[in-house]
């Protein structure tokens, strides 16, 4: 099976080491995303958010261009990074701040930073795009964010100890 068969839509890689994100099938490289992490691409597919480990920025890319729309320094340590199912925002995991950045993805602009608690490490959007769920490893919780207020409307303790993922129906 060829590359292009077996990626008949492109796909990213964030290669962490080399800060650079790869495109596939095309392999075509694009620099400058230092500490590269976590990826999560727009609905329609023109924007790519990612993270920057360990540079505390989040970057948004043009994927038509491969080229950085906008940087945004959020925390020391930055984690997981998802995009509204509308497009509308993009969010960014500031670890060591304990914080949500919430990004307008059209005017590439900070909207606000949530407060969710001690450690958060990754998030993932309801099917409905109605809430975002944050897993708190310090504080074994799962925070809820309303996405129309943007504010936490819940802390859940979790059974156990350090929550590290969130996976919702739906919302792979």
């Amino acid at each position: 099976m060829s590359l292009e068969q077996a990626v008949p839509k492109p796909i990213y890689a964030a290669v962490q080491n080399s800060g650079v994100v790869e495109r596939f099938p095309s392999k075509s490289t694009w620099p400058g995303v230092e500490g590269a992490h976590y990826t999560a691409l727009s609905p329609d597919g023109k924007q790519l958010m990612v993270s920057g480990f360990k540079t505390g920025n989040v970057y948004i890319m043009d994927t038509d261009i491969g080229e950085i729309q906008a940087s945004f320094p959020i925390g020391k340590v930055v984690q997981g990074v998802k995009v509204s199912p509308d497009g509308r925002y993009g969010f960014a995991v500031a670890t060591t701040l304990g914080e949500i950045a919430v990004i307008d993805m059209e005017t590439l602009s900070l909207v606000k930073k949530i407060n969710v608690g001690d450690s958060p490490h990754n998030i993932d959007i309801s099917e409905d795009g109605r809430y975002l769920y944050v897993s708190v490893t310090a504080d074994n919780l799962i925070t809820v964010i309303d996405l129309e207020s943007l504010q936490v409307v819940r802390r859940e303790p979790v059974d156990g100890k350090f929550p590290f993922w969130v996976a919702v129906p739906g919302n792979p």
